[in-house]
């Protein structure tokens, strides 16, 4: 896992693959946005861990599940909600550079039918990762009706908005730009999202899943003067994205060792940017475009034998001209007492961004789809009645026909493949009741099977350590520290 991005924003990049390859999801809902120049990658910084319940990341290609983007995995980000016992908390924070901020949480039941919870923050100021100017709103609301054995609800809205200024990526900086200006960044999200699921007989569950998001983004980019790279011009640009995304799933338990899933899905998206260039002349640079996608899908979880547990699954997707067919296969067995083997197969696709499609400069509207391949075998190991935990995980994952752009043909075109092989360790061991050690270790070697292509921020090792210590119950103090080997970088 690794983190990056162009300067002021904040990407996640796994094994290897770009920040595009990963969907995030904010409580189910799909936040990648295809308009933007990144090819949707989507700025992690926008979020407050603040308001955050819970992170997984889900390595491999898991586009049979998620469809479009899942290339390398998937970040499923879920925000607070109710917590028995738990009305809510408040906090507020200050620090150099004139940070101020505060996030509050209340949670309270609805008489007996459901669960309220409203979270909101604020963050003025940041004097690390975000540039020179930095502010940022959230609020979350959910409601989520009370357990229910035939069926049950859930309703939720997700709103952000901000503002960054910092200097672009390749400018220099700020210590070094020649054109002394950073570039500037607004922008807003809405999410809304309801989900149904009802119990037709013991066996047979039935889930009805919807979605609705919109991305607005604004940017001023001031330009970057020539120097070992080439010039870039001046850039006004104004994005507007919308998503609807609609989606049954029936769940059926045929016996003890098999269930089986299948269903249907729809997603509309509609999304351009309005763009002016300077040429040492205002040149505009507009595109709009739309897409419709419909999606079949089968899932089967096996127990064949003892101790040995499958899941396979397959996905048809069909987007305008665009069809893809993904698999995978799952398979965990647990070899001893607190040892499990686990072993993956899965395949995965990716649409061409809006962007790279529709840009009128460098747009191709006879891009391919993108692909991938995943293999990764793992051991995950308890010892010392669960003190001492491990895991060990090599993969392999390939990408092919990536989008590049072609300085010759000044388009995007289809030609890059690039394979990340790599070895993953980590362990945790609980020293006592009140003191806990984690640390891991990664290497990440990439081939693009082209010399000519170097990729950044990608380093061959990567390493970090952690110490946890909770004298008494109201203190907990942390301690971590992270290396990354050289990488290549601007």
């Amino acid at each position: 896992m690794q983190q990056g991005g162009e300067a002021g924003l904040t990407f996640l990049s796994l094994r290897g693959g770009d920040a595009n390859f990963v969907v995030v999801l904010i409580d189910g809902v799909k936040v990648n946005d295809p308009t933007n120049s990144r090819g949707g990658a989507f700025d992690l910084g926008t979020l407050d861990p603040a308001i955050i319940e819970k992170v997984e990341i889900f390595y491999g290609s898991y586009s049979p599940v998620y469809g479009s983007d899942a290339l390398a995995g998937v970040v499923s980000i879920s925000t607070k909600g109710r917590q028995d016992g738990k009305i809510g908390s408040a906090s507020i924070k200050a620090g150099t550079g004139n940070v101020l901020g505060g996030n509050i949480h209340v949670a309270v039941p609805v008489a007996d039918l459901a669960s309220l919870s409203i979270a909101a923050s604020y963050q003025d100021g940041d004097d690390s990762t975000f540039g020179a100017d930095f502010n940022r709103k959230k609020v979350v609301a959910s409601l989520k009706s009370t357990a229910k054995a035939d069926y049950g609800w859930n309703l939720g809205i997700f709103y952000s908005d901000g503002e960054g200024a910092s200097f672009p990526e390749d400018s220099g900086g700020e210590r070094l730009a020649v054109i002394p200006t950073p570039e500037t960044r607004d922008f807003s999200q809405l999410n809304a999202s309801g989900n149904f699921f009802y119990k037709v007989r013991s066996d047979w569950r039935i889930n009805v899943n919807s979605s609705w998001s919109r991305r607005s983004e604004v940017i001023t980019n001031p330009g970057i003067a020539p120097g070992v790279l080439f010039p870039v011009p001046a850039i006004d640009s104004d994005s507007e994205y919308e998503r609807l995304d609609l989606g049954l799933t029936n769940i059926i338990d045929i016996s003890p060792m098999a269930t089986f899933a299948f269903g249907a899905a729809t997603a509309s998206e509609d999304g351009g940017m309005a763009s002016v260039i300077d040429f040492g002349f205002p040149v505009p640079a507009d595109y709009t475009l739309s897409r419709n996608s419909t999606s079949l899908f089968a899932e089967a979880g096996l127990d064949p034998v003892e101790n040995l547990h499958i899941t396979t699954g397959i996905r048809y997707d069909k987007a305008d001209q665009v069809k893809a067919t993904t698999s995978r296969v799952i398979a965990r067995y647990s070899i001893a007492e607190g040892t499990v083997l686990s072993a993956q197969f899965s395949e995965g696709f990716k649409l061409p961004s809006f962007f790279a499609l529709g840009h009128p400069f460098v747009g191709n509207t006879d891009l391919k789809a993108e692909r991938s391949k995943n293999y990764d075998l793992s051991v995950e190991s308890s010892f010392m009645d669960g003190r001492l935990s491990t895991k060990a995980s090599i993969y392999k994952n390939t990408y092919a026909d990536l989008v590049d752009f072609d300085p010759i043909l000044f388009t995007n075109v289809n030609r890059s493949k690039v394979e990340a092989k790599g070895v993953e360790i980590y362990a945790s061991f609980k020293v006592a009741d009140t003191l806990n050690l984690s640390g891991s270790v990664s290497h990440n070697k990439i081939n693009t099977f082209d010399d000519a292509i170097q990729l950044r921020r990608r380093p061959e090792w990567k390493g970090s350590l952690q110490v946890n210590y909770q004298p008494v119950e109201p203190l907990s103090l942390t301690g971590r520290m992270i290396f990354n080997g050289n990488y290549f970088d601007s």
